[in-house]
């Protein structure tokens, strides 16, 4: 392999490196800009592989620009067409802590400019076995989500495998 193409497959590699672990969500706009998302315990090179029986523990770190009461966060699996919600709804406030102020305040709710770390689990059944997958993670107000009241939306490429 001459120089150059060494030099093509390092300059692939390290941009395949730097991809971000997450994408936003065809079709909605996202209200909160200024987010993060960290894949924890995930090797994320083009998706992140997870063993079938582990727990993928999603960190989101986010700041609202209004302020916001009643968020709620659903987190589904999409393959293909067909999105699987992981269970009901939840409390974004009640789930979250604010690098500011320690844990949200219900009363309060999310305050604007405050920046906010909510963790989400997401167990890896065995039902899952060897398949690729987008996990899906929405912030709305609301009854259930739409492209309406989405405030927040991304996915993440993940890759089951049996190995544990």
């Amino acid at each position: 392999m001459g120089k150059v193409q060494r030099r093509v497959l390092f300059l692939l590699a390290q941009l395949i490196m730097q991809s971000d672990s997450f994408q936003d969500c065809e079709g909605i706009k996202n209200g909160i800009t200024d987010f993060s998302v960290d894949v924890l315990d995930c090797e994320y090179i083009q998706m992140c592989a997870i063993p079938v029986g582990t727990t993928l523990y999603i960190k989101t770190t986010f700041v609202p620009h209004q302020n916001l009461k009643e968020l709620k966060s659903r987190v589904s699996s999409k393959m293909g067409v067909l999105m699987v919600p992981k269970g009901p709804s939840r409390p974004v406030c009640a789930n979250s802590i604010s690098k500011e102020t320690g844990q949200c305040d219900k009363e309060e709710g999310l305050v604007q400019g405050r920046s906010y770390v909510y963790i989400e689990e997401f167990p890896i059944r065995p039902q899952y076995r060897e398949l690729q997958m987008m996990i899906r993670v929405e912030f709305y107000i609301g009854y259930r989500p739409s492209n309406n009241n989405t405030i927040l939306c991304y996915e993440i490429p993940v890759l089951v495998t049996s190995d544990s």
